[in-house]
C-alpha cells in the first residue's frame, strides 16, 4: 500500500505544466492570472451563500446552498492547484482534488434532482392572485346581500298589520343577517390572510433575488480593486456597464414587488414615455447584443402605471428574443390609434406563431415548444393579458406582411379615455 502511494506521488520523470508553454512568461502568467481570478471568485461566492443562509433561517432547502457552496469552493481549489502545477509537477495531488470535486458535484446534482418535485409543488403567484380576486368578488356579493337585508328590515319595521308575524319575520331576518355577517367576517379574515401571504411571497422573492445581485455588485467592485491600475479604459467601461445592469435589475425587482400589490395597495399613476420603458426592457433582455431595436417614429405619451406597461413589453420582447431561431434578429416597435386605445405593436423577424395557436399561447403554462428545448414557464403572455385586463387594455397577435415573425399588438387605453372615465 505504501509502495503504491509512493509510486502515485512520485514526481520523478514528470515535468511541471509550465514546460508545455515553453516557460513563455506571457502564457504562464496569463494562465496563472486567470486561474487566480477564478479562484478568488469561487472563494467569494460560498461566503455569500453562507451569509445568506445564516441571515435567512426561514429559507427552505438551505442545506442545498451549503452543498453548492462546497461544490464552488472545490472548483476554486481546482483552479488554485492548476496554478500550483505550472511550477510543481504534483499531478497526483491535482487528481485527488479533481476527484473530490467530482464527488461533491455528483452529490449536489443528486440533491437538486431530489428536491425538484417539491419545488414544482410550490404555489404560484398567479394562483394567489386568482384566489384574491375570487375573495374580493365574494365580499362584494356579501355587501350587496347586506344592503338588501337592511332594506327588508326597514320594511318590516314600517309595517304594523300583524305585529306577531312581523316580529317573527324580523327575528328570522336578524338571524339571517347575523349569519351573513359571520360569513362576511370569516371571508374578510381569509382575504386579509391571503393578502398577507401574497405580500410576504412577493417580498421574499424580491429579497432573495436582490441578495445575489448585491453579491455580484460587490464582486465586481472587488475584482476592480484587485486589478487596480491594470484596469484599462475598455475594462472600466465594461465594469461600469455591468454595475449599471445590476442596479437596473435591482430597480426592476423593487418595481415588481410594488406591482404585485396591485388590487391591495394604490399605485401612483402618471404619464410616461413608452419608448423609454421599451428601451430599458430591451437593453436588459438583450445582454448578448444579438438583436437590434428599431423605433421608426415617436411614440405617444401614455397614462397609467409605468411598471405595468414595462412588465407587458418586457414579457413580449423577452419571448421574441428567447424563441428566435437565428443568431441575430431585429425587433420593430411602432404605434397606431385604435378607437379608444393607443396600439403599440412589437414585431419580430423570428419563426412566428401559427394562426391556430395565437389564442392558446395566452393560457397559463402554455408553450409551443417543450420546456427542454426552450427555457420558460409558459406564463409570459398569460401575465401580459392579465396585466392588460387590469389596466383596461387588450392584446392580440398577427403575422407579419413579409411572412416571417409575429406582431404582438398591445392596446393601451388612450390618456383622454382614462381622463373621461375618471
Amino acid at each position: 500500500m505504501i509502495d503504491t502511494l509512493t509510486t502515485i506521488f512520485d514526481r520523478a520523470g514528470l515535468m511541471p505544466h509550465g514546460v508545455c508553454f515553453a516557460w513563455r512568461p506571457d502564457l504562464v502568467f496569463a494562465h496563472a492570472g486567470a486561474d487566480l481570478m477564478i479562484t478568488v471568485a469561487y472563494l467569494v461566492i460560498p461566503i455569500a451563500l453562507y451569509k445568506l443562509v445564516r441571515a435567512r433561517a426561514d429559507i427552505q432547502f438551505g442545506w442545498v446552498l451549503y452543498t453548492f457552496a462546497a461544490f464552488i469552493l472545490l472548483c476554486g481549489l481546482t483552479h488554485a492547484v492548476n496554478m500550483y502545477v505550472l511550477w510543481e509537477p504534483n499531478y497526483a495531488f491535482q487528481a485527488l482534488v479533481k476527484l473530490a470535486t467530482a464527488i461533491v458535484s455528483i452529490a449536489t446534482a443528486v440533491l437538486v434532482w431530489r428536491i425538484l418535485p417539491t419545488l414544482y409543488g410550490l404555489p404560484s403567484l398567479t394562483d394567489a392572485l386568482n384566489s384574491n380576486d375570487r375573495l374580493a368578488s365574494e365580499i362584494e356579493e356579501r355587501k350587496i346581500a347586506e344592503n338588501q337585508l337592511a332594506d327588508r328590515t326597514n320594511q318590516l319595521q314600517a309595517s304594523n298589520e300583524d305585529l306577531t308575524e312581523s316580529n317573527h319575520r324580523l327575528a328570522l331576518e336578524i338571524d339571517e343577517r347575523k349569519a351573513v355577517q359571520l360569513r362576511l367576517a370569516a371571508m374578510t379574515q381569509e382575504l386579509q390572510r391571503s393578502n398577507e401571504d401574497l405580500e410576504s411571497f412577493a417580498y421574499t422573492a424580491s429579497h432573495d433575488l436582490r441578495a445575489p445581485l448585491r453579491g455580484i455588485g460587490n464582486l465586481i467592485g472587488w475584482i476592480r480593486e484587485d486589478l487596480g491600475d491594470k484596469v484599462d479604459e475598455d475594462a472600466e467601461s465594461k465594469f461600469s456597464l455591468m454595475t449599471d445592469r445590476v442596479q437596473r435589475m435591482e430597480r426592476m425587482l423593487e418595481d415588481l414587488l410594488q406591482y404585485s400589490r396591485i388590487g391591495r395597495t394604490d399605485l401612483q399613476e402618471a404619464e410616461f414615455q413608452p419608448e423609454q420603458k421599451i428601451r430599458e426592457a430591451f437593453d436588459l433582455l438583450n445582454a448578448e447584443q444579438r438583436f437590434e431595436l428599431e423605433i421608426p417614429g415617436p411614440l405617444p405619451t401614455l397614462s397609467g402605471t409605468p411598471i405595468a406597461f414595462q412588465q407587458v413589453v418586457a414579457n413580449v420582447i423577452g419571448n421574441a428574443i428567447k424563441h428566435h431561431d437565428g443568431e441575430t434578429g431585429r425587433i420593430r416597435v411602432y404605434s397606431t390609434r385604435q378607437d379608444a386605445f393607443v396600439r403599440i405593436t412589437i414585431a419580430d423577424d423570428g419563426p412566428g406563431i401559427p394562426e391556430q395557436y395565437r389564442e392558446r399561447v395566452f393560457a397559463l403554462f402554455q408553450t409551443l415548444k417543450s420546456r427542454d428545448s426552450v427555457e420558460g414557464s409558459g406564463m409570459g403572455l398569460a401575465i401580459v393579458r392579465r396585466v392588460l385586463d387590469v389596466a383596461g387594455g387588450k392584446v392580440s397577435i398577427t403575422g407579419n406582411d413579409h411572412g416571417r415573425g409575429a406582431s404582438v399588438h398591445i392596446d393601451w387605453p388612450a390618456p383622454e379615455t382614462q381622463a373621461s372615465a375618471a
